[in-house]
């Protein structure tokens, strides 16, 4: 790959992000957690040349790819004061990975796929479907990338179709019928209920009342007022969710974890934190069941 910037330093960068890119997955594309490529297909954070606030995944394996990337040449545009980077990488090692990724992707997919339809439990066939969806998103990526790598610019053509799969696993997760309630001994149990149904209503899963709910999902906001920065107040909010079987009441899922929300004052950062809690529900409350589901599968 070429690059041009005002700078040595920058031409640099920049071809090496970019000759990067092709061998990493970028979860903004799809929505997809961390942990759900994680549990997909044991991918992890990966550190690379693009920028930190892309969060970028691939597997363990990638290491012997971009420690292969060089930079091959600069050259000074004279006339418009640029600097040029040529960066290279090797294409039998980076269409090897390709190739070994997008296969194995593939072998996964279908694995998950027989388990998930003879499966009888509903949230065991959800995360089982929600992993073979994510693993052929991951694959998506990367079949991109090795139209680029291979000299037929074909790449390796899907076996399996993606929208299928895609219909089965929101048909399935549709059909969780959950019941929203507050932890015991939380004295905002009524408000944490109607935060609750809004990020279920938002995440357009099926509320159920009491009697008729496969599973209880259950929560519990602890709000405080940690310290004052730059003149503000500053709260912090702690969330945890338990999601359990409405029959047996086995613990199906967990989930915890902490925010901060600023106010002009100790009240208004409350009112924040019930705010932004709120928010994280209606934005966040699908991906974190799909979290739970693909937890259940090992």
């Amino acid at each position: 790959v070429r690059t041009k910037a005002t700078t040595v330093m920058e031409a640099d960068k920049l071809a090496m992000a970019k000759l990067n890119k092709l061998f990493v997955v970028n979860l903004d594309d799809y929505d997809m957690s961390v942990e759900q490529a994680k549990l997909a297909a044991n991918y992890e954070i990966n550190q690379t040349h693009l920028s930190k606030d892309q969060p970028t995944v691939a597997s363990p394996k990638i290491d012997r790819v971009l420690k292969n990337i060089k930079i091959a040449d600069h050259w000074h545009d004279v006339a418009n004061n640029t600097y040029h980077t040529l960066a290279v990488a090797p294409r039998n090692t980076g269409e090897g990975y390709l190739r070994n990724q997008i296969q194995t992707l593939d072998k996964n997919t279908a694995a998950y796929l027989e388990e998930a339809r003879a499966n009888t439990d509903l949230l065991t066939k959800t995360g089982l479907m929600s992993k073979a969806w994510r693993s052929q998103q991951l694959r998506t990526s990367l079949q991109k990338s090795m139209r680029v790598a291979d000299l037929t610019a074909r790449g390796i053509k899907p076996e399996l179709d993606i929208e299928v799969i895609q219909q089965e696993f929101n048909s399935l997760i549709s059909e969780l019928h959950i019941y929203a309630a507050g932890l015991e001994d939380d004295p905002n149990g009524r408000e944490m209920i109607r935060m609750l149904n809004a990020g279920i209503k938002a995440a357009k899963l099926k509320p159920a009342d009491e009697k008729t709910a496969d599973y209880v999902l259950r929560g519990m906001l602890e709000a405080s007022i940690i310290g004052e920065r730059k003149g503000w107040a500053v709260g912090q909010g702690k969330i945890k969710l338990v999601l359990t079987d409405n029959i047996t009441g086995k613990v199906r899922g967990t989930r915890q974890w902490e925010f901060e929300a600023p106010g002009l004052n100790e009240d208004a950062a409350y009112r924040r934190i019930n705010e932004k809690a709120e928010y994280i529900f209606k934005r966040d409350l699908r991906n974190l069941i799909i979290d739970m589901s693909m937890q259940q599968v090992h």
